[in-house]
């Protein structure tokens, strides 16, 4: 295990998959937005925490499940992360500030290993900046049930098992509109959009250590 860390660590901070990673699960319509999209350095700058838990029976890689009473993206998976606060020293700050807030996990219990590519997210105009850190002793957790409903653990052996990768119907927040999109079927949970984008690069690198 430890081994492995250690070149997933040099993986991260060597020339990172990207784009053709990420778009990999990308629904039909973001791959097109993208395409058309112009940043132009105005985009609201935000950070997630990918963060792996070591204590599980299998290597995992822990996400939220969306409190229902939030007015965007309810009930959907994603990352512990937010928006870059102006106290915040950097993306590294942000993404540890925001796990600990919403799932009560101590900064000082998560060591960082790197960055993956930054995903923009065109409909909303969030430019993300995805830390991958992992846990240094075993998690407690406390939620920010005003945000989190629930903490999954969901074992990376499943991410890279391609039965799981599927694709459906889903209904857009943005737009209202039913769009076809790719997305992991895990732990019972359907993980699309921003948050399996993300996890595809993870993925793609996780699979030189396999």
């Amino acid at each position: 295990m430890e081994r492995d860390i250690e070149k997933l660590e040099s993986l991260l901070n060597a020339e990172l998959p990207g784009l053709a990673a990420q778009l990999k699960m990308a629904p039909q319509f973001r791959k097109e937005e993208l395409r058309n999209y112009k940043l132009e350095g105005k985009g609201k700058k935000s950070a997630v925490l990918i963060l792996f838990n070591p204590f599980a029976e299998d290597l995992s890689i822990i996400l939220t499940k969306r409190s229902a009473h939030l007015k965007h993206h309810r009930g959907q998976v994603s990352f512990p992360g937010g928006r870059v606060d102006k106290a915040d020293k950097d993306d590294i700050s942000t993404a540890l500030r925001e796990t600990h807030e919403e799932i009560g996990i101590n900064p000082e219990d998560i060591k960082v290993l790197g960055r993956l590519s930054r995903l923009i997210i065109p409909p909303t105009n969030f430019d993300v900046c995805p830390i991958v850190g992992i846990l240094t002793k075993s998690p407690s957790y406390l939620l920010s049930l005003d945000e989190v409903e629930s903490v999954v653990e969901v074992p990376i052996v499943q991410l890279l098992d391609k039965q799981n990768t599927k694709q459906k119907l889903f209904t857009t927040s943005s737009s209202g509109h039913h769009r076809k999109a790719p997305y992991y079927d895990v732990m019972g949970l359907e993980i699309w959009g921003a948050t399996a984008m993300i996890l595809s690069e993870m993925v793609e690198i996780v699979k030189v250590i396999e």
